[in-house]
C-alpha cells in the first residue's frame, strides 16, 4: 500500500530555525514562515501548533493561515472549492484517533440530521521533504465559515481551550470554553 496512490500530497517547507522555535515552548501562541505546495500550486502561508494537549505530542496538528490576497483556492474537501477560497485550514495528526475517521464520521452525522458541521478529508503530508504521514485536512469554525453555509452573523463561536470541553462528569464545562465571536455579555 502506498498512501501516495490514494490521498494528495501537501508539501511544507519550513526553516530549521522555526521548527525549533515551535518546538521550544508548544504552547506559546506563535506563527512561523511556511510555504506550501499542492497540486502544482505555491502558498506563503503563516504556520501554527493547533490544538491543547496535543500540542506536546510527536506528531503535531498545525493550522495553516493563508494571505487574504492568496487564500487556498484547491478542493481540499473535493466538493467544488470554494470560490472565494480559504484563508486557513487545519492539518490534524490524529493523534488519538489512529482510524482517521471518527470526527470525519461525526461531523457527517450531523450534516445528514441537518446540523452544520466542518468539512474533512485527508491528504499525506511531507515536511521539509520527508514524509511526515497521514492528516486529516478539517474545515475551521470561523466567521468564514458562517459565511459560506449563509448563515446570519451576530451569533457567538466558542473555542474549547482545554480537558474541560470534554462534557466529563462533574467538570466545569464553561471553564472549557472560551468565547472567540459574537454578542458581548
Amino acid at each position: 500500500w502506498e498512501p501516495e496512490a490514494t490521498n494528495p500530497i501537501w508539501s511544507l517547507t519550513v526553516e530549521p530555525k522555526y521548527i525549533a522555535a515551535l518546538e521550544e515552548n508548544v504552547f506559546a501562541q506563535l506563527d512561523v514562515p511556511a510555504t506550501l505546495m499542492t497540486s502544482g500550486a505555491i502558498y506563503n502561508i503563516e504556520l501554527e501548533l493547533q490544538g491543547g494537549s496535543s500540542r506536546a505530542y510527536p506528531k503535531k496538528n498545525y493550522r495553516l493561515k493563508f494571505s487574504s490576497k492568496a487564500p487556498y483556492m484547491g478542493d481540499p474537501f473535493e466538493d467544488g472549492g470554494e470560490k472565494k477560497g480559504f484563508d486557513r485550514l487545519i492539518l490534524r495528526a490524529s493523534w488519538k484517533d489512529q482510524s482517521y475517521v471518527r470526527e470525519a464520521l461525526a461531523f457527517e452525522a450531523l450534516r445528514r440530521i441537518g446540523e452544520h458541521a466542518p468539512r474533512v478529508s485527508w491528504i499525506n503530508l511531507k515536511l521539509n521533504g520527508a514524509y511526515w504521514g497521514l492528516y486529516a485536512v478539517v474545515e475551521p469554525v470561523d466567521l468564514d465559515f458562517i459565511k459560506r453555509r449563509e448563515l446570519r452573523p451576530g451569533g457567538s463561536l466558542y473555542k474549547a481551550v482545554d480537558q474541560s470541553a470534554g462534557f466529563k462528569p462533574n467538570v466545569n464545562i464553561q471553564k472549557g470554553y472560551e468565547k472567540k465571536d459574537g454578542p458581548k455579555g
